[in-house]
């Protein structure tokens, strides 16, 4: 399940309907007790199959409830927060700019992007661009571009690419350092593993391994090439002293 923020709403009807929120709102953040019943509209993802009935409905539960009350949200759901959003009443999709997703431990930005709602199908589909940033299990993740689904609301598999999309793991043990870069990059929230294909590399400690198929382990600190991406040798190379933390020749 998923909740949605933005500080205000407003409808437009033109051929197909439209709900919309205003271009010159500023980032919303999670209300205070403080706040303002009404500065706060919070919806399911999931009712978007009628946005402007469930638009309405949400600025009618904001105008009646306590600011307390508008804070809590449920276990495990997945918040959404934009700066701005629109959707189309008729395609059930929607686009949005300065994107911040939560669930649990796990975090997502980027600066824009969209989703919408599979028919029939307890699913949605994500897809976010510009510096995109994923926190999550340990690991902090950045590309160019991610897309992923919300499968009976929760998140798990994310599918992102960059030049390059990048890994660290954040607590790399013994290793001292652990991340990697490729052209495409899979993170398996679940499992917690990485796989990176394309011109991969990834950096433990002192060396670097690169390939054009390599998997990192996050729980278990491990790395392994992927032998099923193609027949091209994996290289091990020393760092030497001189090189900076992202593995490359310093200047």
């Amino acid at each position: 399940m998923a909740a949605f923020n933005a500080d205000r709403a407003a409808v437009r009807t033109s051929g197909a309907e439209r709900a919309r929120s205003p271009g010159n709102a500023t980032r919303p953040t999670r209300p205070r007790a403080a706040e303002a019943p009404g500065a706060v509209c919070r919806r399911r993802l999931r009712k978007l199959v009628d946005p402007l009935r469930g638009l309405f409905a949400c600025a009618a539960l904001a105008a009646f409830a306590a600011g307390g009350a508008a804070a809590q949200q449920a276990e495990n759901g997945i918040d959404a927060n934009f700066e701005y959003w629109e959707i189309d009443g008729a395609t059930g999709r929607a686009v949005f700019t300065g994107a911040h997703i939560s669930q649990g431990e796990l975090s997502i930005s980027a600066q824009r992007g969209w989703y919408r709602e599979a028919p029939g199908e307890e699913l949605i589909e994500w897809r976010l661009e510009g510096s995109v940033e994923i926190r999550g299990e340990g690991a902090l993740i950045t590309a160019d571009a991610a897309e992923f689904v919300e499968r009976n609301g929760v998140l798990g598999r994310f599918e992102l690419r960059g030049s390059p999309a990048r890994f660290e793991d954040l607590s790399p043990g013994a290793a001292e350092q652990a991340f990697g870069e490729s052209e495409r990059l899979v993170y398996d929230l679940a499992a917690g593993v990485v796989s990176l294909s394309g011109e991969a590399r990834i950096v433990l400690g002192a060396y670097a391994y690169v390939g054009c198929g390599l998997i990192y382990d996050i729980g278990s600190k491990a790395a392994r090439s992927d032998s099923s991406e193609c027949d091209r040798p994996l290289q091990m190379i020393r760092i030497t002293p001189s090189e900076d933390n992202a593995g490359r020749q310093a200047p």
